[in-house]
């Protein structure tokens, strides 16, 4: 290897610069706090369910604005369904919050409540702090988070994952299947003797992974996308793991071409397969009529 290396045969590997180190660190970081915030908020939700306070299911979830309000009332004691109830901006009737308001709070739920809230609320100003050096750090590359936003699913918060993973400067990936490769998204070879088996992607960048998969899932959601069209073509045919895969190397390969030239994303749509289709099968079909015609002359 050193002497391979000594050559110039062995092809380096991708360090960033310190700028983007340093922001990959800070945005680590701040994905490791607000996973650790959700999963207390998980743990309050199972214990307001042990004190039967149902409040899942009158609200998405418990630490909406009204549903913080009720939980530092039953903090300071009150149980009473009607006054927990009181002021409520849920859509919700007052006679099914009140229902769900119904409880067995003891004086420990209270003290846990207490103690989950006060552990959010420390998680959340962590993460805002880091989310505040974040912005001055990718202070320097805001052209490319602004391109990197027109891509349907990619918000500023995802831009900035990606770009602290692969950088802004797309010449160390010399095209886009070197990055797609570095990534561990390309398709895997697994073949023996001419006979070519199911193989697994390599493993790579798994918080690009988790960032490219967040953005091509809202994409989905969104629905009216290239990209949505791609994951639900090939999920009727090779189910949704590869389709996402598949998915997320797409998006991955248009994120190149949109920091490699400095060009916004320009979607292909969600009709684009429905036209390339109809274009190739009245290909097809126009062929076959002018053999015919070649074939009766």
């Amino acid at each position: 290897m050193a002497r391979l290396a000594a050559l110039g045969s062995v092809v380096g590997s991708f360090v960033p610069g310190d700028v983007i180190r340093a922001l990959r660190l800070a945005v680590q970081r701040r994905v490791c706090l607000v996973g650790q915030a959700t999963a207390e908020a998980s743990r309050l939700e199972k214990l307001l369910e042990d004190a039967c306070l149902k409040l899942s299911a009158v609200s998405s979830k418990p630490l909406t604005k009204t549903g913080r309000e009720i939980l530092d009332q039953i903090c300071a004691g009150v149980t009473d369904p009607g006054t927990l109830a009181e002021g409520s901006r849920l859509r919700v009737s007052r006679e099914r919050l009140e229902e769900a308001l119904a409880n067995r709070n003891q004086l420990w739920h209270a003290e846990m409540i207490r103690s989950h809230l006060r552990a959010i609320d420390h998680l959340d100003g962590e993460a805002a702090a880091v989310a505040a050096e974040i912005e001055m750090l990718v202070d320097p590359f805001r052209a490319e988070r602004d391109l990197l936003v027109t891509v349907p699913g990619v918000s500023q918060t995802l831009a900035n994952e990606i770009l602290a993973e692969i950088g802004a400067d797309m010449s160390v990936f010399p095209t886009p299947r070197h990055l797609v490769a570095w990534a561990g998204v390309a398709p895997g070879s697994n073949e023996s003797a001419g006979v070519v088996k199911p193989a697994r992607c390599r493993a790579g960048d798994n918080h690009l992974k988790r960032a490219l998969g967040l953005a091509v899932m809202a994409a989905i959601k969104r629905g009216e996308s290239h990209i949505a069209a791609r994951h639900r073509r090939l999920r009727a045919r090779r189910g949704h793991p590869k389709a996402m895969v598949a998915a997320t190397r797409t998006r991955l390969t248009a994120i190149w071409h949109i920091l490699n030239d400095a060009v916004p994303h320009a979607d292909l749509g969600a009709h684009f397969y429905d036209r390339r289709d109809s274009e190739r099968a009245i290909a097809r079909l126009q062929a076959r009529i002018d053999a015919l015609t070649a074939a009766a002359e």
